[in-house]
């Protein structure tokens, strides 16, 4: 059991986020130890909502999913942080126990295996937009390896094949020479947030683009830029 450096809830993020999500990911009722291949798929459902009865229940099903990770989709998302920021919504109202999981894909047995597993009593997901990041002491992540992240909300301790959960693939690179002299200003010192998040973003990562915005003071044009990338979740 190992604990996470940070983890925060930004339930202000949410109205926002959802109305830019319109199409459905899927979903997955199972709990797996090593979990499949997935092209960089999220799942969801709605196995923690709290105000669920048989009258909307047949109506539920449609309904947008509780948990959504915040990733690039359809592709691999990249990024050059051995300690990236992880972030996903949570749509309903509650607090609860969660199981964060990192498994790195091993490519001569084309499986996963799990590499890190952060989980605590104090480990909890609430509404909102939850943003992780991890500590040298968790977990360092690899250039050249692709791993899949997982979270996982427990939502009866009684019965865990009915928990929610979401995966997503990750690819972590070495940063080019060039990217290194594009996130220095001019005078040779680091450059303003939101200078960074673009030069990431026209880079092609995503991750590193979408940490600063949720992790920096919030400027308009960050914010307007946060926008733009959770569009393309």
């Amino acid at each position: 059991m190992k604990s996470p450096m940070m983890i925060q809830m930004l339930p202000w993020l949410i109205c926002s986020i959802w109305a830019l999500i319109g199409l459905p990911v899927l979903a997955n009722q199972n709990t797996l130890d090593r979990p499949p291949h997935t092209g960089g798929r999220s799942a969801g459902s709605r196995g923690c909502s709290t105000n669920l009865t048989s009258a909307n229940l047949a109506s539920a099903v449609t309904d947008e999913p509780t948990l959504i990770l915040l990733a690039p989709s359809p592709d691999v998302g990249q990024t050059v942080s051995p300690q990236p920021i992880f972030s996903w919504v949570v749509r309903d109202s509650g607090t609860w126990p969660m199981v964060f999981r990192i498994y790195q894909y091993l490519i001569d047995r084309g499986e996963y295996v799990l590499v890190t597993e952060v989980t605590d009593d104090a480990f909890k997901s609430g509404q909102g937009v939850n943003v992780l990041a991890l500590s040298e002491e968790t977990s360092t992540l690899s250039p050249g390896v692709t791993y899949l992240w997982q979270v996982e909300l427990i939502c009866d301790p009684s019965q865990p094949s009915g928990n929610l959960f979401a995966e997503a693939e990750i690819e972590v690179v070495e940063p080019s020479m060039t990217l290194r002299q594009q996130l220095i200003g001019n005078l040779g010192e680091a450059s303003d947030e939101f200078h960074q998040a673009t030069v990431y973003h026209e880079a092609g990562f995503w991750y590193d683009a979408l940490g600063i915005t949720l992790i920096s003071q919030p400027t308009p044009e960050l914010s307007d830029f946060k926008t733009l990338l959770l569009e393309s979740v």
